[in-house]
């Protein structure tokens, strides 16, 4: 009952042209809810619903008045009107049914609370997109940065660590080498160079060349120790940090790294399998007394120019004592 006093009734009366919209309907009877919301009190009887409701006359509630009163079935709808303060929509529900020969039902009942829910349910939706899509920005940079620390910090096609870590690591190694102090155990730089690596690029294309530096990355960190680093220092020159390790244990991991490494390269092409030769130059230094890491690298780095050099004279190299520095070939 309480509901129904709610509702707002307005029995309209449809006449003249139905062309004129709210103007061809004539109001009848208003309940006291009605009434209450000012759909025109006691001057509303025998007035036309255009002169009185202007803002329901822009809505399609008249036109479903005029459709029920032609004989179309019933008909539903909302009005909703100005927003409030903070932009939440107000307005009711309605039903038109027909009553009477060109007689119709106006019921309006509150629709406020509904129109809410919905406008706060499709704000939360689009607040949850805004979200969503902030989230997925904020992922985006940190993969980004990510990503940029990686490539700041490791070799982009085999994935080993730069010059950049590597120096920092001989640094540290070198530290706590003089800290031990044991004259047996020394920081070593074991570098690997791939003798006509040029040619594999020019002859077999870039992927081939590209796959023979993945494959010596791959085959070195297959013959170092687990401490060990292994570093790409750009074009086809690797560097293996070997710390706290004495001569024997070199000369067995420069002996794994030479059986290893230099195995030829194969590959499938054109349903074919390849295969090219992969020879390498190797030099080895151990750190002696206050060596420091930039003393090391450039002596190594001057040696492996040296094993080149040689090779191109020569199709054999030199093997001399691990703990000094030397060059193997």
């Amino acid at each position: 009952a309480r509901e129904l006093r709610r509702e707002r009734v307005l029995r309209l009366q449809a006449e003249g042209d139905r062309g004129g919209g709210a103007c061809a309907l004539r109001v009848g009877y208003v309940n006291a809810a009605a009434r209450a919301q000012q759909r025109g009190g006691a001057r509303a009887v025998g007035a036309r619903c255009s002169e009185l409701w202007p803002d329901l006359a822009r809505t399609g509630a008249f036109r479903h008045c005029l459709e029920v009163a032609d004989g179309a079935a019933p008909a539903s709808g909302v009005i909703e009107h100005t927003a409030d303060h903070m932009g939440r929509p107000c307005g009711a529900e309605y039903t038109v049914t027909a009553v009477g020969p060109d007689l119709v039902l106006l019921v309006e009942r509150d629709a406020t609370a509904h129109l809410r829910t919905a406008h706060d349910l499709a704000a939360a939706q689009v607040r949850i997109r805004q979200l969503q899509a902030e989230l997925a920005d904020t992922a985006a940079r940190a993969e980004a940065e990510v990503q940029r620390m990686r490539f700041a910090l490791q070799d982009a096609l085999t994935g080993l660590p730069n010059r950049a870590v590597l120096l920092d690591r001989a640094e540290h190694a070198l530290i706590r080498s003089r800290r031990l102090n044991d004259p047996a155990r020394a920081v070593a730089l074991l570098a690997v160079d791939i003798d006509g690596f040029r040619q594999i690029n020019d002859t077999f294309g870039r992927p081939v060349g590209d796959a023979a530096l993945k494959t010596v990355a791959a085959r070195l960190l297959a013959s170092v120790r687990q401490e060990d680093t292994v570093a790409r220092l750009g074009g086809d020159e690797f560097v293996v940090l070997c710390d706290n390790i004495d001569a024997v244990g070199l000369a067995k991991l420069r002996a794994r790294v030479i059986e290893s490494v230099s195995q030829p390269l194969t590959w499938h092409q054109d349903d074919a399998s390849r295969s090219v030769p992969l020879p390498i130059s190797v030099a080895v230094v151990m750190a002696q007394g206050d060596d420091s890491v930039d003393d090391l690298l450039p002596r190594v780095e001057e040696l492996l120019e040296r094993v080149r050099r040689r090779t191109r004279v020569a199709p054999t190299g030199a093997v001399r004592c691990p703990d000094t520095p030397g060059v193997v070939r």
